[in-house]
């Protein structure tokens, strides 16, 4: 079973009772010619600054002459317009302007911060030539979770805690802290560090976490960097003995006593061998609410526990990596028992030592943080979403790529 994340938060008409249908997310970039000048901005949007002393019934009759409707209102007389599909906002800007309600019309430009964001192809793929070691590569565009668009709607909620059950973090990294402090997005809980050294400090010795943590929590708009999927959502980083099956059972069940709604698992049995320590925590976790996202493993052999169980448990969701042209990253694991399918392969990503890097190989934990993101992002727009309906909602909005037979019914 092979998805991607593409356009996530594109969803179609839901199946499950009482979920409503996931606001329209997808705004394509365009580039065009404004006072001579190139500009990207996004297409079937555009900002309107009404005249003061407008009433709301005037406004919203300018928006349906236009077929268009008010989805959000900026500050002041600033409002965003969602306009039929399709529709370029230049070309609306000099008739909407000539109407007596509008003071200023403008599309809403693309803007880019002085960080490393061309480097995520997995975020956003514009077809770029990336140059990681033994590079330059070049994507296919759209090849990508469409993190952009997403980010339209939400970058998540304080509310949504993310339980990163791994090797700690770097809690020094520019990506995560502010003049040495970790940011306000992370907290730390006694006894987080379940692995040697002191309890309270899950602190990162080995660098995965590091990794880990930067596709999911990376801070955006401080011009250093990458950014994270969901980085408005709190996030408690969580130390494993990495080579405990004990050590992970303890961190799962750490991070659904303390609230986590997600649960980053990119780790786990490259022989696929059964743990009920390890069973009994995912059990847990889903009487806590908490959705388990789970590695599927890499290399050529077996899909690994606890993922060749998923069908076992209705709050875990099992990933594979693809890479920049949506194809599964070689080698990583398929089969059945894989969910979906998220970015795993020349990924750009937070590495020890405050530091950024290419990781090269094909890696489905890579591909699982970015999965706990999203799964982040989902169920900071409906708080409602119990773990096996946010499961439903990612593997069933997921686009479906490559030429393999599978379904959906898990």
């Amino acid at each position: 079973m092979k998805l991607s994340f593409r356009a996530i938060l594109i969803v179609c008409t839901m199946l499950l009772a009482g979920v409503p249908r996931i606001l329209r997310a997808q705004y394509p970039v365009l580039t065009g010619m404004h006072e001579g000048k190139e500009i990207r901005y996004w297409v079937d949007k555009i900002l309107v600054k009404f005249n003061e002393g407008l009433s709301e019934d005037s406004r919203q009759k300018f928006a349906r002459d236009f077929d268009a409707r008010i989805i959000r209102h900026h500050f002041g007389e600033w409002y965003s317009l969602d306009l039929p599909k399709g529709t370029d906002p230049l070309d609306l800007v000099p008739i909407m302007l000539a109407r007596p309600e509008a003071a200023f019309v403008e599309a809403d430009g693309v803007i880019t911060a002085a960080d490393d964001f061309s480097n995520q192809w997995g975020m956003d793929n514009t077809g770029q030539t990336i140059n990681p070691p033994g590079g330059p590569i070049t994507g296919t565009a759209d090849a990508d979770i469409d993190a952009s668009e997403a980010w339209l709607i939400t970058k998540g909620n304080a509310s949504v805690r993310i339980g990163i059950v791994d090797t700690g973090i770097d809690s020094i990294h520019p990506d995560f802290s502010n003049g040495g402090q970790l940011a306000s997005n992370f907290l730390i809980l006694v006894g987080s560090n379940l692995d040697f050294g002191d309890p309270n400090k899950p602190w990162d010795l080995n660098g995965h976490g590091t990794r880990m943590t930067g596709n999911m929590a990376a801070i955006h708009g401080n011009n250093v960097g990458i950014r994270g999927v969901a980085p408005n959502c709190t996030f408690l980083p969580i130390r494993i003995n990495n080579t405990s099956t004990t050590s992970a059972a303890e961190g799962v069940e750490f991070a659904a006593q303390n609230s986590a709604k997600v649960i980053n698992a990119s780790w786990g049995d490259p022989n696929g061998e059964f743990s009920q320590i390890i069973e009994d925590a995912i059990l847990f976790a889903g009487e806590e609410d908490a959705l388990v996202v789970a590695v599927g493993g890499n290399g050529t052999g077996p899909i690994w526990y606890p993922a060749n169980y998923s069908d076992e448990y209705s709050n875990l969701i099992t990933v594979t990596a693809s890479d920049h042209n949506d194809n599964k990253a070689m080698p990583t694991t398929s089969g059945s028992d894989i969910s979906v399918a998220a970015p795993g392969r020349y990924t750009y990503t937070t590495f020890l030592g405050q530091t950024w890097n290419w990781f090269n190989a094909a890696s489905s934990s890579q591909a699982t943080a970015y999965a706990s993101g999203v799964a982040g992002l989902v169920r900071s727009f409906y708080p409602d979403l119990s773990a096996e309906e946010t499961r439903w909602v990612l593997q069933n909005t997921a686009d479906k790529v490559g030429s393999s037979s599978y379904s959906t019914d898990k």
